[in-house]
């Protein structure tokens, strides 16, 4: 005999884990109850008028280190790696040819086209 399946989706079922659910209601009340509740409604506005009103600015002392430290690193650098190798593996990338067919060609306008298409649509849905 077959049983019936009762699907109600309004209705959550959970699976009954024994005493782990009660250990686990245990430590949610617990953190509830040791937190202070924030009964104000000005919430967002006390935090917001406890930030500092302008921003640090870096002093001129601790930019000319960071200058100094930047080049210092550049000469060790430059004694340290042999520049005609790494200019010459780097200039190794570019590529000696470069050939377009009518395909790349399409393939471009093709991409043009759709990001025109994308900003015309991002333009007018952005004023509803």
């Amino acid at each position: 005999m077959k049983e019936k399946i009762d699907l109600d989706l309004n209705r959550l079922s959970m699976p009954d884990f024994g005493e782990s659910d009660t250990e686990l209601d245990a430590l949610f009340s617990d953190a509830r109850e040791g937190q202070p509740a924030l009964f104000d409604d000005n919430f967002t506005k006390v935090v917001a008028n406890s930030l500092p009103t302008k921003p640090i600015r870096r002093r001129k002392g601790g930019i000319s280190f960071d200058l100094i430290g930047a080049m210092i690193g550049l000469v060790l650098a430059y004694f340290l790696f042999d520049v005609s190798r790494v200019v010459s593996g780097v200039l190794s990338l570019v590529p000696e040819t470069l050939t377009l067919s009518p395909v790349h060609i399409l393939m471009a306008l093709g991409f043009v086209s759709g990001m025109s298409v994308f900003a015309w649509w991002a333009v007018e849905n952005s004023r509803a």
